[in-house]
């Protein structure tokens, strides 16, 4: 190692460069030929290495169903002139078979034409397959019609998941295999599942196969590469996931030293890569859109440059989540993602170069040979405004019911093949007096709207952890509609195993409601087409379509601007959009001017909650906000007083002021259901608290599983300047936070914040994780309790 180091006058191991790396230049790879033979791509010494010649490989991710693909190619010369060499993709399972058995890999989801304009334009390419993506995606890219059968374990050895997922896996080796490295294309990485380690159980031999069996897949199905895998620098989920021979990357947004020096010790002498560089974030509805500050992403960029650590940025650049396709995240409480895709990414949802990106570029381009020349940007794509225009055609929801599925009790989605859309439940109730009546929702997924005798009483929302409304009734029959939107299945966390779209047990008080009738509404093109139109004015309590032609002179992108409408979807020349609401943080929608024509151009809207705006324009840019009203999530509710007894302590202490995480080790088992967090000091000397994640270990010092963990008290969050409420903490997102309030005002320390555990657990340990970098909040002082019943002051 030593004659190689010097021979090429390299660093000798993390954090010991012996001349700068933005002197020398770091290594790179060559570009992928256009024939059919490339070097050969292995690694050796802790480097990738190309024809035996150590590089660095610097990737952005890119996403080819979430960018038009007249578009990919100005995408892609874009992260080339940013001085990358390489695209990382996830590959989409449930876009290319939404029906078993049926695949397609045409049009927008030619995913190796994608792969082959990557190599014409001198790009590396690393895939991801999944099964399992993550990614905001819904379902994480699994397809959701896997939840029709009730016995399914996704993620798991379960026979009929692995035969779904073999069938997959073959489908897409026939479109890739022929595109590796090897085989003369660009592929040079073939990534094994995703971030298995967060959801694998530690120690557990079952989730283990799973893993393996999948590597075995992608090998069966011609996949004969480098294997890599993801995961973030936590020894139980590096263990968790490890599979022989296949590399091992990290995932962090931030502490690329700290990664890597833990990396050094599980696996020595092994080539280095960040996987995942997290350089933003995504939205989710009825929270801040997010923005990062750059400085500390170039100071991590910088270290990884300085120590040859190769690097895949997420995401480079965004794009939209079109049509039904935005997932949703799970942290105690259900939050579902935006449209936009943007991330806050070096080049945003448009394909605009930003700011970030230059700087990127700057930082990256230091670190290059002086010969290395950086291509020029390609021309940027024409922006368009639209001028102001009314919808004055509408058309009714019930044009497009179909007959119903008939049943005893109320039927999950997927059991009747709705994977996307909404539906309407219908039944009838029958009171013997008039009052006031609980209508009750074991399993509400994901937001009801709830009609009675034709007109709306009111709104079951998941997000706020509804699961019942209070109507008035009189003494009589009465018709009772449920008009359930499926808002994007849960793409991260354990509990997306179970996430089938439904109402659960439906009763009236006490009183099951059985004798359903339920009608679906998957809204496919074809049903949008179908839909007559008329001038006339369509009042119902369900959804109303609009629709309107527009004209144009000039193509160009624009943004459609949806303030002053409720809720619901837009569709563009039989193209679905995606979702609006005025909640924000995403008040327009992307029209690439790739799917408009001069002339005449058609928009239907489809309005959840009809409001009497008729009117939409196109504008330049996006336009983001927030809806400040009781739809913001706080977890502090009116009257709420926390009260904290010193019988309730079972410890107190100092953390050490850094990034790493600090475990807290009680005296003895502790079992309780309620814990409270008590942050008396800060190592910012101020009123500032912020946490990133709690865990509780048990005796063998393993996680517990926090699915049913929910805050259930936090004294004071922000979530008007940024998304930082307390759900954070149980979010598995290292980079997400829990901060407390300074928008408007702030409270003095201490602060709290409660977790209901959903029963009495057994624990040995605390697990801390502080908010990454130079920030206020680290906690200093502190105090733990416990309780079997919910803490004094507390409402249930």
């Amino acid at each position: 190692m030593k004659g190689f180091v010097k021979k090429m006058i390299f660093g000798v191991g993390v954090g010991m460069a012996l001349v700068s790396q933005a002197e020398t230049g770091i290594p790179l790879p060559p570009e992928p030929s256009k024939s059919t033979t490339q070097p050969v791509f292995s690694e050796s010494d802790g480097y990738f290495t190309f024809g035996e010649k150590p590089a660095v490989i610097i990737s952005g991710s890119i996403h080819y169903p979430r960018v038009p693909r007249p578009y990919w190619r100005d995408r892609i010369k874009k992260a080339k002139a940013m001085g990358f060499n390489c695209i990382g993709t996830y590959i989409f399972w449930n876009a290319h078979e939404k029906s078993p058995g049926e695949f397609d890999f045409s049009g927008n989801l030619d995913v190796a034409e994608f792969v082959k304009i990557c190599q014409e334009e001198g790009m590396w390419v690393i895939v991801r397959p999944g099964p399992y993506i993550c990614s905001e995606w819904d379902f994480g890219g699994l397809p959701a019609w896997l939840l029709k059968d009730k016995d399914m374990k996704i993620r798991s050895g379960h026979p009929d998941f692995l035969a779904a997922t073999k069938r997959y896996m073959k489908a897409l080796g026939e479109e890739l295999r022929g595109l590796q490295v090897n085989q003369g294309g660009p592929i040079i990485q073939v990534q094994v599942e995703n971030e298995y380690g967060q959801f694998a159980r530690p120690g557990v031999k079952e989730d283990s196969d799973y893993n393996k069996a999948i590597y075995q897949q992608l090998k069966d199905a011609g996949f004969d590469t480098m294997f890599i895998r993801c995961d973030w620098p936590v020894e139980e989920t590096i263990k968790s996931a490890h599979i022989d021979d296949v590399y091992t990357t990290m995932n962090f947004g931030g502490s690329a030293k700290n990664a890597f020096s833990f990396f050094d010790k599980t696996y020595p002498g092994k080539p280095k890569m960040c996987g995942e560089y997290w350089v933003g974030w995504f939205d989710h509805w009825g929270a801040k859109h997010h923005t990062k500050a750059l400085a500390p992403f170039i100071k991590e960029i910088d270290w990884m440059l300085d120590n040859k650590v190769s690097f895949n940025v997420y995401m480079l650049h965004g794009g939209t989540n079109w049509g039904f396709t935005s997932g949703a995240n799970w942290s105690g409480q259900y939050s579902t993602d935006t449209t936009s895709y943007d991330y806050d990414a070096p080049i945003d949802e448009m394909g605009r170069i930003t700011d970030k990106f230059y700087i990127f570029r700057d930082t990256i381009k230091k670190y290059l040979p002086k010969d290395h020349k950086l291509p020029a940007l390609p021309k940027p794509i024409n922006r368009i405004a639209i001028k102001e225009f009314s919808l004055n055609q509408s058309a009714s929801f019930d044009q497009l019911k179909k007959d119903p599925v008939i049943s005893e009790t109320a039927l999950y989605m997927e059991a009747f093949d709705l994977n996307q859309g909404l539906a309407l439940y219908k039944t009838y109730m029958v009171v013997e007096k008039a009052g006031a009546y609980t209508l009750n929702f074991s399993e509400l997924k994901d937001r009801a709207i709830v009609i009675i005798n034709g007109e709306r009483g009111g709104i079951v929302d998941r997000r706020k952890k509804q699961k019942s409304l209070k109507i008035k009734l009189e003494a009589g029959s009465h018709k009772l509609e449920i008009l359930l939107e499926n808002m994007g299945h849960l793409n991260y966390s354990r509990e997306m195993m179970t996430d089938r779209k439904g109402l659960g047990e439906v009763s009236l008080n006490d009183r099951k409601l059985l004798n359903w009738e339920t009608y679906a509404f998957p809204l496919t093109l074809k049903d949008i087409d179908s839909l007559e139109f008329s001038d006339s004015e369509e009042k119902s309590s369900l959804p109303v379509f609009r629709r309107a032609s527009f004209i144009i002179e000039e193509l160009g992108d624009t943004m459609l601007d949806m303030q002053g409408w409720g809720k619901g979807m837009v569709w563009v020349n039989g193209i679905n959009l995606g979702r609006y609401w005025d909640l924000g943080p995403q008040y327009t929608l992307y029209v690439p001017g790739c799917w408009l024509k001069k002339g005449d151009n058609e928009i239907v809207v489809m309005d959840i909650h009809p409001t009497e705006h008729r009117t939409v324009r196109g504008v330049k840019d996006p336009i983001f906000g927030l809806k400040v009203d009781s739809d913001l999530n706080y977890n502090r509710k009116k009257g709420e007083d926390l009260s904290l007894s010193s019988s309730q302590k079972i410890a107190e202490g100092e953390f050490p002021n850094g990034d790493s995480a600090q475990l807290v080790h009680f005296d003895q088992e502790i079992k309780a259901r309620y814990l409270c967090f008590e942050s008396l000091s800060s190592h910012s000397n101020d009123n500032n608290t912020a946490i990133a994640e709690l865990h509780l270990l048990d005796v063998a010092g393993k996680r517990l599983d926090r699915g049913e963990w929910q805050v259930v008290y936090a004294d004071s969050e922000e979530i008007v300047a940024e998304p930082s409420g307390a759900d954070n903490i149980l979010d598995e997102q290292p980079v997400t936070f829990w901060h407390t309030q300074y928008k408007g005002g702030s409270s003095s320390q201490p602060h709290q914040v409660v977790i209901d555990l959903g029963k009495i657990k057994a624990f040995k340990s605390l697990r801390y994780l502080p908010r990454n970098g130079a920030n206020p909040g680290k906690v200093k002082n502190y105090k733990i309790y416990t309780s079997n019943e919910l803490f004094e002051g507390l409402k249930k």
